[in-house]
């Protein structure tokens, strides 16, 4: 039987000293690698912390540009309104009163003479200047402190000088919104807690987002909120008012107590104050350093985790920060990335800005140019016809000058007033049945004029019609029409060619004509760059040959929006020296053939022949030099004109007056005390035997086809634009009797 060997006393105290060991071993192993890991964790800690500082730095950097960016926008867009507004003729005042300015820009306009200490906007409102303190900044720009304006927005004004003829006759104040910087933040710095908008001088919040994402306004002092946060406030209160003070920017890191989900916590955040627009304001909030440092919660708990398992995790260890080492650089390449992304976004931003506003510019000065001219030949001719009075063949010739003068000063007017419209998103189509055969004849009576003066060949067609009498804005058509050949007319040279042709194109939708309409000339052309821009406003070719030529540079910018409002399209093809061809496509639901259009010539046959002997009309018109020439054209046609000066006195006249007194109304629309509209609306609504039969026209400046349209849902039956012309006016007196005696 075998004898059982027990170990011996040395070899359990050799075994014991060899675990002593090992375990000795461990913990020495356990205490270096928690002192070399503690002493890692505080500088990843320091990392992140350095990568915090500067993800906020950028982030700060970026709003600042971008609120530069936007008061320089700013100013751009307060400059082209005074140079508009140097364009108002007579009353500066009234037009801005007029004007309807763009809210997503600027909330009120003003306008002041240089000696007043009070600026009117529209409806009559008024800023008294001495209450606010206005700076000059170092970009040239002049601007007010902030301010609560009566919707609870603060708000700034931005002065402009309205210069004439180099000389500053008043400024222009322009009210903007501070609450729209807070939509040019990046979007991550929704992550910040309690950003707000500070006014440096007075160290006033101007602006604090609520929590459910609406601005709050309060004039909240950033004193104030550190003294309600004692811990805050204890630390950097000092340091704070002296950044402010030499407009310097503020950074610190702090652990902050918090409470979050009913406990309190220590948090570690970044406090800031970030200078913007040369210091004048301030960006001020507080953000946790987790919300800048998204990876630094997952590096940190892991690193705690790996000082509990230590050896047995080590390799686990090195590859978790190297994986999250490469996370950082990898976020830190993404927002140098999105970062150089943004700016570049800016660059272009702002040189599309500058190109715009460079167009815009050289518009202006061609409107100075294409204005005076015809100002200067009305001013000139006007003098020469008080110095020729006695001379009947002079009077004439200067008459007619003037007139010529006048017509083409007022289709500047109206180019300029369509641009407006359309770039505002307010023009609208007047939907109707015309002809367009006729529609085709009134244009070549038109331009047929214009060419035979300058000995040119003028070509009209019109192919493959299926139909006829079409649904469309006759008016909008015969505008895109008139440009075109206008243009064509214009920049062809005597003896030229001119094509205008009007084809139906085969349509497979039912109850659908499709038009093709081109217009070809023989004249200057254009090279392949410009035909590329020649669609966009403000853009007007200089050449030797086309130098002289006038135009507001608007007019092809504006068929070009009135064909994308048919839904149509139009195209041109153009060889320099050889000449153009621009062709266009359009749709239209085909109307019913009206019964009386047989008797349509010998109508109009009436109406030319109309005469406007013997009519009593009682005509609404509040300016004197209108009224006065208002009744010497009526006074030469043979009829009896009595004026009032307001809508009120025009209501009052007509219920006073014995029935068969008048046998119209001519009411322009823009008065004192009582609107044309309203007075209509009164009229209407009268006692008088004829308050619902008498013929109501509106004579007014108010002329677009909305204009229009509420003369006629007001109660009137005619509409004539000014300035008066006779044969419209007889045109349209002519129609609305006529409808009177049959209806």
């Amino acid at each position: 039987m075998a004898k059982k060997v027990s170990s011996a006393p040395g070899d359990r105290r050799v075994r014991q000293r060899s675990v002593a060991l090992i375990l000795g071993s461990i913990v020495i192993l356990l205490i270096i690698m928690t002192v070399v890991t503690s002493q890692q964790t505080d500088k990843i800690r320091k990392i992140m912390d350095d990568a915090a500082y500067q993800n906020m730095e950028t982030m700060m950097q970026t709003i600042s540009s971008t609120v530069s960016s936007t008061f320089a926008s700013d100013q751009t867009y307060m400059q082209s309104l005074a140079s508009t507004v140097a364009f108002a003729e007579d009353d500066i005042q009234t037009w801005v009163e007029e004007v309807e300015t763009d809210t997503s820009k600027v909330r009120n306009l003003y306008y002041s003479d240089l000696e007043s200490d009070t600026a009117y906007g529209k409806n009559n409102k008024t800023l008294v200047l001495s209450d606010y303190v206005f700076t000059e900044h170092k970009n040239g720009q002049v601007r007010s402190d902030a301010y609560m304006s009566e919707t609870g927005d603060y708000v700034y004004l931005m002065r402009e000088p309205v210069l004439k003829n180099g000389e500053t006759v008043g400024y222009l104040y322009g009210e903007f919104s501070m609450s729209r910087f807070y939509s040019l933040l990046p979007s991550n710095v929704t992550d910040i807690h309690d950003i707000s908008l500070m006014e440096a001088d007075t160290m006033k919040y101007i602006h604090i987002p609520a929590r459910n994402g609406s601005g709050t306004h309060i004039s909240y002092n950033v004193l104030k909120y550190q003294t309600d946060n004692p811990e805050l406030a204890a630390q950097i209160v000092s340091e704070v008012q002296e950044a402010i003070k030499n407009r310097q920017y503020y950074m610190r890191l702090l652990t902050l107590k918090r409470m979050e989900d009913g406990k309190m916590t220590g948090k570690d955040f970044v406090v800031f104050l970030w200078p913007i627009d040369d210091g004048e304001y301030y960006l001020s909030g507080v953000s946790k350093v987790d919300s800048l440092q998204s990876e630094r919660i997952s590096v940190l708990h892991t690193i705690n985790l790996l000082v509990t398992l230590l050896a047995s995790v080590s390799l686990l260890i090195l590859c978790m920060l190297l994986f999250f080492f490469g996370n950082i650089i990898y976020a830190n390449k993404k927002n140098e990335i999105i970062q150089k992304r943004h700016n570049e976004e800016l660059d272009d931003a702002l040189h599309i800005a500058k190109a715009a506003n460079k167009s815009k510019s050289n518009f202006l000065s061609n409107m100075s140019h294409d204005i005076r001219t015809p100002m200067n030949a009305i001013i000139g001719y006007t003098t020469l016809l008080r110095k020729e009075a006695d001379d009947p063949q002079k009077v004439r010739e200067y008459t007619e000058k003037i007139s010529s003068s006048g017509d083409y000063l007022l289709s500047l007017i109206n180019d300029v007033l369509d641009m407006s419209k359309i770039e505002s998103g307010k023009t609208t189509l007047n939907i109707s049945m015309f002809h367009i055969r006729e529609l085709v004849n009134e244009v070549e009576s038109i331009i047929r004029m214009q060419a035979e003066i300058k000995k040119q060949r003028f070509d009209v067609s019109i192919e493959n019609m299926t139909h006829e009498y079409l649904m469309g804005d006759a008016m909008r058509i015969r505008q895109i029409v008139l440009n075109l050949l206008s243009n064509a007319v214009k920049y062809t040279p005597q003896g030229g060619r001119i094509r205008f042709t009007v084809e139906g194109i085969p349509q497979t939708k039912a109850n659908i004509q499709k038009l093709r309409i081109v217009v070809q000339d023989t004249g200057y052309g254009m090279d392949e760059d410009y035909a590329k821009t020649i669609f966009e406003p403000f853009v007007r070719l200089n050449n030797s040959m086309t130098g002289k030529i006038q135009g507001t540079a608007l007019g092809l910018a504006i068929t070009k929006n009135m064909i994308d409002l048919m839904g149509g399209t139009i195209t041109v093809n153009s060889t320099l020296h050889k000449g153009s061809t621009f062709t266009v496509e359009l749709e239209f639901p085909v109307a019913d053939e009206p019964v009386s259009a047989l008797t349509d010539s010998a109508a109009e046959t009436e109406e030319e022949e109309f005469s406007l002997d013997g009519l009593h009309i009682l005509a609404a018109e509040d300016n004197e030099l209108n009224a006065e020439i208002l009744t010497e054209l009526l006074d030469m046609e043979g009829a009896v004109c009595k004026i009032c000066g307001d809508g009120r006195k025009t209501v009052e006249e007509f219920e006073n007056s014995e029935p068969g007194t008048y046998d119209l109304l001519l009411m322009d629309i823009q008065m004192p005390d009582m609107n044309g509209y309203e007075a209509t609306k009164a009229i209407r609504a009268g006692s008088h035997p004829e308050a619902k039969t008498i013929p109501i026209v509106a004579m007014t400046a108010n002329a677009f086809a909305e204009d229009v349209l509420e003369a006629l849902q007001a109660g009137m039956d005619g509409h004539i634009a000014k300035p008066v012309d006779m044969v419209v006016l007889k045109k349209t007196i002519s129609k609305v009797l006529k409808k009177k005696k049959e209806g």
